[in-house]
């Protein structure tokens, strides 16, 4: 059985490169960051800071190898309180000349994202060499099974189609239509309710649907509530 462990600061910088390589080819990865020579390295500087911010701020969930290194880091924040956190100006300046993406996906990501109580997938990845071997499966069912002891939900953006099928599988339900980036790939809302919850513990106006199917990608409606747009 896998262990999953809760990283320390000290491996920021390890983290950083291992979601760097992760996420290197994923199509919001290309969509951020066009320069295919460049990208590696601007991207691990994106993520490095994205990480140490998860640090301080969130819970980082790790799985290494036998010599210490990561193979596989989850990043979660907690939103079972009001206030959405800041997003960091530092992280779109970090893309350099694409820096306006990052800040135009960060706005529409905050602007579709449940008011209530989860907790928040940042980012989960798996080092490329370790890839297809169930360690993204694993490192997120250790953090469900606390969350499903606290009755907590969860939240992501699928930013992948195979990333979308593992979290299908984890219980994840897709929530309305994909995201609308500028000219930009699908990035799908997923919502999980913990287990043991029932109808009964979703939003008064929300109503249950089936989970997604993984080679169908139709909408579906809404489970949590969803902040009101900005007028």
């Amino acid at each position: 059985m896998t262990t999953v462990l809760t990283a320390g600061r000290h491996l920021v910088a390890s983290t950083g490169a291992l979601l760097a390589a992760a996420f290197e080819t994923e199509p919001v990865s290309r969509w951020l960051v066009p320069d295919e020579p460049r990208r590696r390295r601007i991207m691990t500087r994106f993520f490095t800071l994205l990480a140490a911010d998860a640090f301080t701020t969130g819970t980082v969930d790790l799985v290494t190898d036998a010599h210490g290194a990561p193979e596989a880091v989850a990043l979660w924040s907690d939103r079972t309180e009001p206030g959405a956190d800041e997003p960091d100006p530092a992280l779109a300046e970090s893309l350099g000349v694409w820096a306006g993406r990052r800040r135009a996906m960060a706005a529409v990501m905050e602007r579709h994202h449940p008011i209530t109580p989860h907790h928040y997938l940042m980012l989960v990845g798996v080092r490329p060499d370790r890839q297809r071997r169930g360690l993204g499966g694993e490192i997120l069912r250790a953090r469900h099974r606390d969350l499903d002891r606290t009755g907590t939900a969860a939240y992501l953006e699928a930013t992948s189609a195979a990333g979308r099928t593992l979290y299908a599988r984890l219980g994840y339900r897709q929530l309305g239509p994909p995201l609308p980036l500028p000219s930009g790939p699908p990035v799908w809302p997923m919502w999980r309710v913990p287990a043991g919850a029932d109808d009964v513990a979703l939003p008064a106006e929300a109503s249950p649907s089936a989970p997604v199917e993984p080679t169908v990608a139709p909408p579906t409606p809404g489970l949590p509530a969803v902040a009101p747009e900005a007028t």
